[in-house]
């Protein structure tokens, strides 16, 4: 006689798999959920505010972990014989795909045409202009600043543009940057710092409020000519949307800089941890009120922030341009200390 499975093993067996068959269906039914909420924030006419805002933010921020986990869940799922659920994690993944594909694709217009200048370099003069945004919250890690100022050093950039900027670092920048002028400085030591460094003229440099006067929501407008053209130039940092009034308190700061657009000049720069990712409902309203677009298109997601976690990073730094600017090169810059990374943007304006 041949040996057969005996119950209790048969039994261990079956329940093992009957865990994994209801896991997998939970984590799909979630990922899917989660997916489809991140997207009912463009169901209000101006977005929705309070908690219902705050979770509809949250849920709009992770689209590519929403892509991954919903592969593997939708390959985990064929492997243990439930198309059902296979096929609810094929929607997570075509929904979510959908959102970030556009991220990759280039607008036609915002791209370098074909035998353009290598890019290596910036010209304001002539039109083009490279720009660093970093903010340096909690940059306390030995090697830090060397490291910032490397990738400084490397793209060369014409502005520096640094939130959350430290006594310590604003001291160190004036030392290890001296190329680089301290245009504003707002160094604070418990976070909400500001700073804005150039090699290039500026002009009307101002130190703006455009919330209520805490010195945590400072920002910095400025004008420099790029190309024989003035452009404005907006530093920025709204609080973070960790609860339903710090979400109402971002929007209402990035609706009270739109509603100044007239103000400024036709041609814009944007720049700042803005704390929201490309897929926020409140940067689809901002980016329409602004009439500017986000230089990440064309490039890639780009996530920035938390630096210590690779396969989990968000985009939430940003530099956005008004539609004649073209961008050379968009990227990402190496852990300098901080809980974001910088990003680098070659521009010019045609």
């Amino acid at each position: 006689m041949t040996d057969s499975p005996s119950d209790s093993d048969y039994g261990k067996g079956g329940c093992a798999l009957s865990t994994a068959r209801i896991a997998v269906a939970a984590m799909a039914v979630l990922t899917l959920a989660a997916s489809l909420i991140g997207f009912t924030g463009y169901l209000w006419a101006s977005g929705p505010s309070g908690i219902v805002g705050l979770l509809t933010e949250i849920a709009s921020s992770f689209r590519l972990q929403y892509l991954w986990i919903s592969l593997i869940l939708s390959l985990l799922a064929l492997a243990l014989r439930k198309p059902l659920w296979a096929s609810v994690s094929a929607v997570a993944v075509v929904l979510n795909l959908a959102a970030i594909a556009g991220l990759y694709l280039p607008a036609p217009d915002a791209m370098p045409a074909s035998g353009s200048t290598p890019v290596n370099s910036s010209s304001p003069s002539s039109g083009r202009v490279g720009i660093i945004q970093f903010n340096a919250q909690s940059s306390s890690a030995p090697g830090g600043i060397e490291s910032f100022t490397r990738f400084v050093h490397e793209t060369n950039p014409d502005l520096v543009a640094v939130e959350d900027l430290s006594p310590e670092w604003a001291r160190r920048f004036r030392s290890e940057l001296a190329s680089l002028t301290p245009v504003i400085e707002l160094p604070m030591s418990d976070g909400g710092g500001i700073g804005l460094y150039s090699r290039i003229p500026i002009e009307d440099a101002r130190l703006r409020y455009f919330a209520d006067a805490e010195p945590g929501l400072a920002s910095i407008t400025a004008r420099l000519t790029i190309g024989g053209e003035a452009v404005d130039l907006i530093v920025t940092h709204p609080m973070a949307p960790t609860s339903p009034h710090t979400y109402d308190a971002r929007n209402e700061q990035l609706a009270r800089i739109a509603s100044e657009r007239a103000r400024f000049a036709r041609e814009l720069i944007v720049v700042g941890d803005l704390n929201m990712t490309s897929w926020s409902p409140a940067f689809a309203d901002f980016i329409d009120a602004m009439g500017v677009r986000d230089t990440r298109k064309g490039f890639g997601v780009q996530g920035s922030w938390p630096a210590e976690a690779p396969g989990f990073r968000i985009p939430i730094d940003h530099c956005l341009v008004s539609k004649r600017f073209v961008i050379y090169s968009r990227k990402v810059g190496p852990k300098s200390g901080s809980q974001h990374l910088p990003i680098y943007a070659l521009l010019e304006l045609v």
